[in-house]
């Protein structure tokens, strides 16, 4: 019997999110375990692992993929 491994990945949480909200960054974390990249995907998955009972645990994930996607636009306007 194996388990069930979930690859996490900053560009493709990024585009679920935008694309179909924060209900498909949930369902990312049904898997037995999580392999991310260094990006925000890594934080996401410390504060899902963390937080996992936490009633506000989704409102402070949402919170984290917006702060990163404004973040993200003012970089690109810079260069």
């Amino acid at each position: 019997m194996g388990f069930h491994r979930r690859w996490v990945m900053t560009d493709t949480m990024i585009e679920k999110y935008q694309t179909h909200g924060i209900d498909s960054i949930k369902n990312i974390f049904t898997a037995d375990a999580y392999v991310s990249d260094d990006g925000l995907a890594s934080e996401v998955v410390n504060e899902v692992l963390v937080s996992k009972r936490d009633d506000k645990l989704w409102m402070r994930v949402s919170g984290m993929i917006e702060k990163y996607i404004k973040d993200s636009k003012k970089t690109i306007i810079k260069k």
